[in-house]
């Protein structure tokens, strides 16, 4: 694995296991003095947002701020510190931990966040203890008055406040580690031996898969998972369209005619995304507050390897070749990180707008199935579908 060069003002996630998979922590003891140690070298060198210790391995999620050079120093000074103890301790020699102490730079404010969860939930998806209740990780810091060396000013801004913080952490750790976080199943540790190697190239490139950027004419749109943005925020992007919307998703329009039904909306799609049935993201523009579009990866299907992209956005943002840039990033995080086969967009046989974006983007019309679409003034219309392969990009 290629090291990452400790730079002042990035975030990185730090982790490291015990050499051939053994323990690094024999006791609660031995816990307790890595964090004594980790106050000691790190505090006022590195902000720390969240960590997390299990027997074998440990995980640091930091911001460096101070220069290089001594922030390698700091973190090599704490490793050596405990190793040196530990040896004393229970008599042993060589290396305790697994070659160098890993760490991966983080390039996104939603990566970041994901992390953070991952990392708290760790004890849950390992089968060692409720998250909620672990000891020895930093998740019920935010929830405590004592003065702690974590971030917790910068976890209630990165988390909007705690009742989210609270939400997500459930949300995120009622799911399997693997299908949750699978940019992050190439670096954990586990109880039990296991590859702990992974690339800051492959993260990126999940990371790039899940929050999609695109820049026209010097404007910014970025794609945001369903899970980071408020029910609110959601409510209200399909409340201010709902008139220039009712045809093309007669559905949600009918399911959130009120907050509370939104919200209702909003948690089933949630608990799609759990069930790997789903993928959910909101679209958001760099100079206008709220969201401005919908973007979906749904009916997914993993036995042939098949889902259902649909999206709309706001109409004062139509014609601006948003759509199209957007949706080239959503097929290859589509056939690269949920190994699909095929994606179909299906769309009313009025729905000329849609049509040309489909075929546009290499999309091969299917067939017509007759009288399958329900407008939402409840009239009957001819349903178009089209296909794209994987197969078909090569």
């Amino acid at each position: 694995m290629k090291l990452e060069t400790l730079e002042k003002g990035c975030y990185y996630h730090i982790f490291n296991r015990g050499i051939n998979s053994a323990p690094l922590f024999l006791s609660e003891e031995n816990m307790r003095y890595f964090l004594k140690l980790v106050e000691k070298y790190l505090v006022n060198k590195v902000a720390i947002l969240s960590y997390c210790l299990l027997k074998n391995h440990y995980h640091l999620v930091i911001r460096v701020d101070c220069e290089p050079l001594e922030a390698t120093r700091a973190f090599s000074n704490l490793f050596n510190a405990y190793a040196k103890a530990f040896n004393k301790m229970y008599d042993r020699t060589g290396s305790l931990f697994e070659k160098h102490f890993k760490r991966i730079r983080l390039h996104d404010e939603q990566y970041l966040r994901d992390l953070i969860v991952y990392v708290h939930t760790n004890p849950t998806h390992h089968n060692v203890s409720d998250y909620r209740t672990y000891v020895f990780s930093s998740f019920s810091h935010l929830l405590e008055e004592k003065v702690s060396f974590i971030q917790k000013e910068e976890l209630i801004s990165l988390f909007e406040d705690k009742e989210n913080y609270l939400f997500v952490h459930k949300t995120k750790a009622a799911g399997k580690s693997d299908d949750l976080y699978p940019q992050f199943t190439d670096m954990v540790g586990d109880e039990s031996p296991t590859d702990l190697q992974g690339s800051s190239e492959s993260s990126e490139q999940h990371l790039a898969g899940l929050t999609a950027k695109v820049e026209i004419k010097n404007e910014c749109y970025t794609l945001i998972r369903l899970i980071d943005a408020t029910v609110e925020a959601f409510f209200t992007l399909i409340n201010s369209n709902r008139a220039h919307i009712c045809d093309g998703f007669p559905t949600t329009v009918r399911k959130c005619q009120t907050f509370d039904a939104a919200q209702v909306t909003y948690r089933e799609r949630l608990q799609l995304e759990e069930e790997q049935k789903g993928r959910y993201f909101l679209l958001q523009h760099s100079q206008q507050d709220g969201f401005i579009g919908y973007f979906s990866l749904k009916n997914i299907n993993t036995e042939i390897g098949r889902c259902e992209f649909a999206y709309f956005i706001d109409q004062n943002f139509e014609g601006r070749g948003v759509v199209s840039k957007l949706m080239t990033q959503m097929i290859l995080f589509a056939f690269d990180e949920l190994r699909m086969n095929k994606i179909i967009i299906c769309t009313a046989e009025s729905n000329y707008a849609s049509q040309k974006v489909a075929l546009k983007n290499g999309f091969l019309q299917e067939g017509i199935l007759r009288k399958e679409y329900k407008k939402y003034n409840g009239q009957l219309e001819d349903l178009l579908q089209f296909g794209l392969l994987k197969s078909d990009l090569k």
